[in-house]
């Protein structure tokens, strides 16, 4: 039988943390704009929401669920290794784009 880390339980509990403080401070932004703008939403905010809705929706079609042997276990539920795929290729698809839009941006000055 393989052993965990060491560590594997505090590390899940600081993620479930951030992930919570994450969901609560985009809540409370997303309150703050409405507040503040008098109900209205902008049209960029509205494309970005759609853009990642997009993006997300995409990367779920396109995501593998071929099962994963990880430390002797193997991973076989679809739905999960859909949402794991999911959110890799998204962060790797964002970050790309955050990397464009800065060296087009240090480019134009």
């Amino acid at each position: 039988m393989v052993e965990a880390p060491l560590y594997i339980d505090l590390v899940l509990v600081l993620v479930y943390l951030l992930a919570a403080a994450s969901l609560a401070v985009v809540a409370w932004s997303a309150v703050r704009q409405l507040h503040s703008r008098g109900r209205s939403i902008s049209r960029l905010s509205l494309g970005v929401t759609a853009a990642v809705a997009i993006v997300l929706l995409l990367t779920w079609l396109t995501a593998s669920v071929r099962p994963l042997s990880v430390a002797g276990k193997v991973y076989d539920d679809p739905f999960w290794l859909r949402i794991a795929d999911m959110f890799i290729n998204t962060s790797l698809l964002l970050i790309i784009v955050c990397s464009v839009i800065v060296i087009v941006a240090k480019l134009r000055r």
